[in-house]
């Protein structure tokens, strides 16, 4: 069985306003996108970061990841849902699974966040 920390919703709290609390709002934002998407270049356009093209959003992107206050709200947050890369190295794709979800789903309602980008 995969081991995953689990924290208590008051230990979470706790480190997640530590972390958060000294970025900016468009950091926070960054992380939070990078946190959906995986994609530091993708973040760094949806946080609002005015860019002229993908090159330059790259290039803040990695920046970002390098700085220490970034990288410890980036970390907090991977505590808190256990989903790195390495845990899902070994989990089906989408696409192999996809099939499966559909017919569970099948007649339901279905409530999306944000389906647009998903």
């Amino acid at each position: 069985m995969d081991k995953v920390k689990r924290l208590e919703a008051s230990e979470i709290s706790e480190a997640v306003g530590q972390v958060f609390n000294s970025l900016t709002i468009k950091q926070r934002t960054f992380v939070l996108r990078y946190m959906e998407t995986g994609n530091a270049t993708e973040a760094v356009k949806r946080a609002g970061y005015r860019v002229k093209d993908d090159d330059v959003a790259a290039e803040i992107g990695y920046e970002n990841l390098r700085k220490p206050e970034i990288l410890a709200a980036v970390r907090v947050l991977l505590d808190v849902h256990g989903l790195t890369r390495e845990f899902l190295a070994d989990k089906p794709k989408f696409g192999d699974t996809v099939k499966e979800f559909l017919d569970y789903v099948s007649g339901a309602e279905l409530i999306i966040h944000n389906s647009a980008f998903d």
